[in-house]
């Protein structure tokens, strides 16, 4: 006899695969919004004199850490990390994004494939770390590393004064208006991640309680 229980569960791993989608578009254009856009800037006497991005910075991370010398330029491996992070995680919102958009072409399969995980029990050990490690901490880990470093090179520029030859955050004072789009965009990204998981265990709860027959309700 045929199995088509998966079927029942067809139009919610759908909705499951739509929320993860367009959590990593959100995530995407975070760190976009994040690295590009200028964000920053440095004011003297209600004058804005330098407006910059993490983009500038990361420039000017680059140059000076080439000189080789200084206690700014050790400072800027912190940003340099920073980068590599969220350069690691553009990528990886980006394959997510269209291997998630493969996956609403072809629901069917896609629903098969996530029920017969479930129903097996299907654990892919480090592997299965690794994707949930990739997906959600590479984003939250390089916006904490660049806020350290923000942080890091306010507080040695006060110390060394005019020897520490950082760049653009060991001055910065303000921030720019067009800040808002990132933090509407992560914000919104956090929220739709957490809707995606909540909704995938709310599935993975019910085929559970089916297995062992603890509820004979019709599940939408």
């Amino acid at each position: 006899m045929e199995n088509i229980q998966y079927l029942k569960y067809k139009d919610r791993f759908k909705l499951n695969c739509i929320l993860k989608a367009l959590s990593g578009a959100l995530a995407f254009f975070a760190i976009v919004f994040l690295i590009f856009v200028p964000n920053f800037e440095i004011n003297v006497l209600g004058l804005t004199l330098i407006r910059f991005s993490v983009l500038d910075e990361i420039i000017l991370s680059f140059k000076n850490v080439s000189s080789g010398y200084g206690v700014g330029a050790t400072s800027m491996i912190f940003q340099l990390l920073a980068a590599v992070q969220m350069a690691i995680g553009l990528v990886i919102y980006a394959v997510s994004l269209i291997k998630n958009i493969l996956n609403i072409t072809n629901t069917e399969n896609y629903a098969l494939e996530q029920y017969d995980k479930i129903k097996t029990r299907e654990s892919d050990g480090a592997r299965k770390n690794w994707n949930r490690f990739s997906v959600t901490q590479f984003f939250i880990s390089g916006v904490m590393l660049e806020m350290l470093y923000i942080i890091y090179s306010k507080a040695f520029s006060g110390i060394f004064g005019e020897n520490y030859d950082a760049g653009y955050f060991s001055q910065v004072n303000a921030v720019s208006w067009l800040i808002i789009f990132f933090i509407i965009f992560t914000l919104a990204y956090i929220t739709v991640a957490v809707t995606a998981r909540i909704q995938l265990k709310n599935i993975k709860l019910e085929i559970l309680k089916e297995d062992y027959g603890l509820s004979q309700q019709n599940f939408r």
